[in-house]
């Protein structure tokens, strides 16, 4: 019995009815700064917040909270929802992806680890989703380490018009997901991991709407799904974060500090989310979002 069960009744259904509020909060507010940014567009010049230390700090933590707090819910979301974001509020792509890959690194552990102890997946030694968890997660840190090398040698134009096509083209993804039908095969989950790593290295993003839609589209269940990609992103982002350090780039703190800080908050919350909410439907939010942010990003990029 987790800590959830062990609550009384009563005080069970409040707790879930908080948490359906505070994901449907979080979600408009994604949607939300999307719209209010892409208004102001250019005009608006966000280079100040690069010299604000503790202002970067806090719109970080609320920024990574509502993203993370998604993304931990149904498997996918953070990097896809808020490397665009990001990129919309004038941050440069090598300040952001560093910042995702090491908050997903900790947010991801947290989150596998929540989802493990609340019942969600069965993370044990010896049993399938840890065995896939780690397969995924090997081909993540060499899929991830190439694709981060690759990208430093790319012009930054090219990063968010290439970041604006996956981002669109993860959301017709999850859109067509619930329409297909695979058999599960070891060799197609490898390469599985292999793109989707390639996807995160690159633009921070992208992971967890291939993960976990390919693994529920090849028959695991859905809450098995999103606690193996948590665990399968963490070790991913050690191959990107680690090629980026190798190439030169430093981390951007206060950018990633309050990053850290909001997602490892919001990781825990969000496993005992799928408890309450069905990431079926929640699905259908995240695939108009990806679409959504994939399109405004593209315009950015090409204004």
């Amino acid at each position: 019995m987790n800590f959830v069960q062990a609550l009384p009744v009563s005080f069970r259904r409040r707790f879930k009815r908080a948490l359906v509020v505070v994901w449907i909060t979080s979600a408009i507010l994604l949607v939300g700064g999307a719209v209010a940014l892409a208004v102001l567009g250019k005009g608006v010049d966000f280079a100040i917040v690069h010299h604000r230390g503790w202002l970067v700090f806090g719109l970080a933590v609320v920024l990574s909270f509502v993203a993370e707090y998604v993304d931990s819910s149904i498997g996918m979301g953070y990097g896809t929802t808020l490397t665009p974001m990001l990129l919309l509020l004038g941050f440069a792509p090598l300040q952001i992806v560093p910042a995702v890959l090491l908050q997903e690194l900790i947010s991801g552990s947290l989150a596998a680890y929540s989802h493990h102890s609340l019942g969600n997946v069965d993370l044990r030694p010896g049993k399938t989703a840890l065995k896939l968890g780690l397969l995924l997660g090997v081909c993540g840190l060499v899929g991830g380490s190439i694709a981060a090398t690759v990208a430093l040698e790319l012009p930054k134009a090219t990063i968010k018009v290439m970041t604006g096509i996956i981002v669109l083209a993860m959301g017709v993804l999850v859109a067509l997901a619930g329409r297909m039908r695979l058999r599960f095969s070891w060799p197609r989950a490898g390469v599985l991991g292999l793109i989707a790593a390639a996807n995160k290295g690159f633009m921070g993003g992208g992971y967890g709407p291939l993960i976990t839609s390919g693994q529920v589209v090849s028959g695991v269940a859905t809450r098995e799904a999103i606690g193996i990609t948590s665990l399968a992103e963490a070790f991913t982002c050690v191959g990107g974060l680690a090629g980026y350090l190798v190439g030169g780039t430093h981390i951007f703190w206060p950018l990633a500090g309050g990053m850290i800080v909001g997602g490892a908050i919001a990781a825990v919350l969000g496993a005992a989310t799928v408890r309450a909410i069905s990431p079926a439907k929640l699905t259908i939010a995240v695939s108009a979002g990806c679409v959504f942010l994939g399109v405004l990003t593209l315009m950015r990029a090409l204004m």
